[in-house]
């Protein structure tokens, strides 16, 4: 036994030893400090570190973050109590300093949030379980109430005994502007009043945003430490001042706060007060640069019960330079997370000549106002009902004002009149009422009428479940085109809109619009007036579809002129998008359609601007470069109408033309999808004729040419007078045409299969007119005149001239043909125009230069023209010496000389045969009636001169004889003649 007891105290004293050999060494600061470096991150290091039962002390300590942070201490020293903390719940510290905390961070650092979160995930810590999940979001539940976290502020189960805390430091961000804060409190007992003093300062070695140069806050905190724990009182004043370089001042801002908690009782109160001037609010956003001298100032009242939170009073000004702009005034008790019966006044917000400036920042996309400043005057009450009304004391009107984006103005001018009221239901719906709104410019009323809506809880999940809207709005159009928002938008005169606007979550079509414009005028058509009505209604079925029904009538209500109806359907949640449209009417006016887009389509300026330059400089690309572009990828670029997948299809009973004739049974069917673009179907039915044609385009991406187009368009028995917009009398071509056309083509863009693609059309009518020029009045009076002047001169060729020119007036034929290819050159060819009439035959070909297709109107033209005549044409034009002398067996004689026409397709240069006509007419009157038939005339000094005029016509030569009292027999036929031939110049347009 003595043996064992013996044993067992050489193990005590072993043991002793041990843990006094191991208590020495662990209390060494080199020890110490080897084991503090090894835990520091790479790149840290740590002069002196001492850690005993009763104390804490560091010197020297610098941290290398992964991020490039450092952070440095130059002391900290403590004494404090682990025994009271373990067993007295209290943190006992003496004289805790921490000296020259220096933080820098790097010159670019990730959002803290976001650098937590990286270093999250790269210490692998594992996600919280679903379990831990849903005990975090049932303590967020339980600690919802905005009075919880008042309450333990006040019932804390830690007391503090800190006899003083002086912390001094520094933080340095990426450019060097240097933040010096100290922090110093005396004792924090309990029972005690403890004050804790913080001071804050810029010492900036560049200005920041804004100019703000320097920027000081000062800080003062006194609450009282329970004997139980908590605080029961607690009072927080702070004083805030920047500058910039020059000791301007750009911000000032003081604020107090007086907090009372009984924690027990679960009560309490506080009350805070703020004044803030910001000369200069744009040093904290930019974007504020409107809101300069601003001030603000605010005053609340508010206490606590249970759970609730109680608005006592709150008080807030806004001011502009010392003058007040905006006040919000509590006018009776407002609770918060309880319920609370409001009747009566709630609230009041006053507008006195705010500037419609400091919207600007709340606009966004570079919109901006300007104008008469905004005053109003907003209550906010509540009824026994349950229901919150905000509504204004008087009718709202906002401008003259103008809105602006990006330095160009959008409205100029414009007034806003309305009596808005907005309610907020017992179950929670919400209404929305503008009353009588009223939009106006210098001239009057632009915009007037009705806006209603409401918002409560719906059933189903479409997106207007629940909704309810209603708009009845009179506007004048042309008053409203005029706004510069809508400039090259539109070209009317004249023209009332109504617009009607239903929309019922409730019922079949949740959503219908219709609009009625009437005495609708274009400027392009001034004497054309017309009514139009549209409506259209909208809903979502259960697929999860959108079916859409629209009417469009134009004319009287009882006898429309233009009726159409459209229905479709369309899954836009779906990809490819599935659609389906369908367009029928029974009448359709071609001159309703001419008004309206009249109408819509942009003011001449706007064209001519647009033809001008009509591609931008980096968009001008050679359908070449387009290709290049399209297949540089090796991937072509999918169709337009690659996100759709449907079918179209077309039905018009009766196409009324602006002619008089009727284009009957309209029809037209398309099929949509990324491999093929389809027009399976094209007819109609005109007069005796018809009308086909079918095409496709289809798209392979594996292939190099993903593009393939193939198009065919077949008339038969059309007569093109009835396309005149004016009587079929007056259309230059009258007659059956039967006609083919081709396309096809192949290429890497779609742009590119248009431009190389391969074309040709034949055209061939019978039994028609081809008008070469009008004879008004006056021409044909002066054709009169030359026919008798001629036979009072005894010319035949004067004759023969008024004879021939109305055989080119209305040219009968029996034949037409034209021919155009377009080959791989893209030369256009016209191999053949032909035209045989009872008079004149004319055989031509030619070529227009390569081009693009939508510059084929512009290139040069090359086409040359023989022309035949027979019958009665022979010998006016024999005598005209404008024929050969040869007979073919069809009766023609060939004219000696052929025709070429020049210029462009779109504007053909006729000038040779002009010059061929006017050549003739002067050849006849220079010609007399035989080769002996020159008379002289005789003088009054009796000297002979030749009646006969210039080849040239001049009139200067004319009348360059000597100026008699009384003319003689000879210049009177001289007159006569110079009468003749400025006549025939009028009809062929020489000068």
């Amino acid at each position: 036994m003595k043996t064992l007891i013996r044993i067992f105290l050489i193990f005590i004293g072993l043991l002793v030893i041990v843990a006094g050999a191991g208590y020495f060494i662990v209390m060494r600061p080199s020890f110490q400090k080897k084991l503090v470096e090894s835990q520091l991150p790479v790149g840290s290091s740590i002069q002196f570190v001492k850690v005993t039962p009763s104390r804490i002390e560091l010197s020297e300590l610098k941290l290398q973050l992964a991020d490039g942070t450092t952070a440095k201490v130059k002391h900290l020293r403590s004494d404090f109590s682990p025994m009271a903390a373990l067993f007295h719940d209290t943190i006992e510290l003496r004289g805790l300093q921490v000296d020259g905390l220096v933080v820098q961070l790097p010159a670019a650092m990730a959002a803290p949030t976001s650098s937590r979160s990286e270093s999250s995930v790269g210490t692998g810590a594992p996600a919280p379980m679903d379990g831990t999940r849903e005990a975090i979001e049932h303590k967020e539940e339980v600690t919802s109430s905005p009075t919880d976290a008042l309450y333990a502020l006040g019932d804390l189960g830690i007391l503090f005994d800190i006899d003083s805390v002086q912390l001094n430091g520094a933080l340095i961000d990426a450019v060097r502007n240097r933040y010096t804060f100290d922090i110093g409190s005396d004792r924090m007992a309990p029972g005690a009043q403890t004050t804790v003093e913080a001071a804050l300062k810029l010492e900036s070695q560049e200005g920041l945003q804004g100019g703000l140069k320097e920027f000081t806050s000062q800080a003062r905190l006194i609450f009282t430490q329970k004997q139980a724990g908590g605080f029961e009182q607690l009072h927080v004043e702070s004083q805030t001042e920047g500058s910039d370089a020059n000791g301007g001042s750009l911000v000032s801002i003081s604020q107090s706060l007086d907090l009372m908690i009984n924690g027990f009782e679960e009560s309490g109160s506080f009350t805070a007060s703020f004044n803030a001037d910001l000369p200069h609010p744009e040093v904290f956003a930019p974007e504020l640069l409107a809101l300069q001298g601003l001030s603000l100032q605010g005053a609340l009242k508010a206490s606590a019960e249970g759970s609730a939170l109680i608005l006592e009073t709150a008080d807030f000004e806004a001011l502009s330079r010392g003058e007040q702009v905006a006040s919000v005034k509590l006018k009776q008790r407002l609770t918060l997370g309880a319920e609370q019966e409001i009747v009566g006044e709630l609230m009041q917000i006053n507008l006195i000549n705010l500037p419609l400036a400091w919207l600007n920042p709340w606009l966004g996309r570079g919109l901006q106002l300007s104008g008469d400043p905004l005053s109003a005057q907003v209550t906010v009450s509540g009824e026994s009902s349950g229901a919150l009304q905000v509504k204004t004391l008087a009718p709202l009107q906002i401008g003259p004002l103008a809105l602006y984006q990006n330095d160009q103005v959008l409205l100029q001018e414009i007034s806003l009149r309305m009596t808005p009221v907005a309610r907020v239901e017992a179950d929670q719906s919400i209404h929305f009422d503008v009353g009588d709104l009223q939009l106006l410019d210098r001239y009057g009323v632009v915009l007037s009428g009705q806006v209603s809506a409401s918002q409560g809880e719906g059933t189903g999940a479409s997106q207007l479940a629940g909704m309810q809207a209603e708009v009845n709005l009179d506007l004048g159009l042309a008053e409203l085109l005029r706004q510069p928002v809508f400039a090259g938008v539109g070209n009317l005169m004249a023209g009332q809109a109504h617009v009607l606007l239903d929309v019922d979550g409730t019922a079949d079509y949740p959503a219908q619009i219709q609009v009625g414009i009437t005495g609708l005028r274009a400027r392009e058509l001034p004497g054309s007036r017309q009514d139009y009505r549209f409506a259209v209604q909208l809903k979502e079925t259960a697929s999860g579809s959108y079916a859409v029904g629209s009417n469009f009538q134009a004319g009287s209500e009882q006898r429309p002129s233009t009726s159409l109806q459209l229905a479709g359907q369309v899954q836009p949640e779906q990809q490819p998008m599935p659609f389906k449209i369908q367009l029928t009417g029974p009448l359709v006016s071609q001159s309703d359609i001419d008004l309206l887009l009249a109408a819509l389509q942009s003011p001449p300026a706007t064209n001519s601007a647009v033809i001008d330059d009509p591609m931008p400089q980096d968009s001008a690309k050679s359908p070449a470069d387009t290709s290049s572009v399209a297949s540089s990828s090796g991937h072509p670029e999918p169709p337009l109408w690659a996100d759709y997948n449907g079918e179209i299809s077309v039905q018009i009973d009766e196409l009324s033309l602006q002619s008089g004739h009727t284009i009957r049974d309209l029809r037209v069917k398309a099929e949509v999808s990324e491999a093929l673009l389809r027009l399976s179907e094209l007819a109609a039915a005109m007069q005796e004729g018809q009308l086909s044609g079918e095409g496709q385009v289809t798209y392979d991406a594996n292939l190099d040419k993903a593009y393939a187009m193939r198009t065919s368009l077949s008339f038969k028995n059309v007569d093109p007078s009835m396309f005149s917009k004016q009587a079929s009398g007056s259309f230059p071509v009258r007659g059956l045409f039967d006609g083919n056309f081709n396309v096809s083509g192949r290429g890497a863009s779609l742009q590119q299969t248009i431009e190389d693609s391969e074309a040709d059309l034949l055209v061939t009518g019978r039994e028609g007119v081809l008008t070469a020029f009008e004879l008004d009045d006056r021409s044909q009076l002066g054709l009169l005149g030359v026919g008798i002047l001629g036979q009072s001169l005894k010319r035949p060729g004067i004759t023969a001239m008024a004879q021939a020119v109305p055989y080119f007036k209305d040219m009968k034929f029996e034949n037409f043909t034209l021919k155009l290819v377009r080959a791989q050159d893209k030369k256009v060819n016209i191999p053949e125009l032909k035209f045989i009439g009872d008079n004149l035959r004319i055989n031509g070909q030619g070529v227009i230069a390569a081009s693009s297709l939508n510059e084929v109107l512009n290139q040069p033209l090359d086409l040359t023209l023989g022309l035949a005549a027979k019958g009665r044409l022979i010998e006016y034009l024999d005598t005209l010496q404008l024929l050969g002398p040869k007979i073919d067996e069809d009766g023609f004689r060939n004219w000696n000389k052929d025709i070429v026409i020049g210029g462009t397709l779109g504007a053909p240069n006729t000038s040779s045969l002009k010059d061929l006509l006017n050549n003739a007419a002067r050849s006849a009157f220079s010609s007399s009636n035989s080769d002996q038939e020159s008379t002289p005339a005789t003088s009054s000094s009796g000297k002979g001169e030749a009646a006969i005029p210039p080849a040239d016509g001049s009139a200067e030569n004319l009348n360059a004889v000597p100026n008699e009292k009384k003319k003689s027999k000879e210049e009177k036929r001289r007159d006569d003649i110079e009468m003749g031939l400025d006549l025939l110049n009028s009809m062929f347009g020489s000068p």
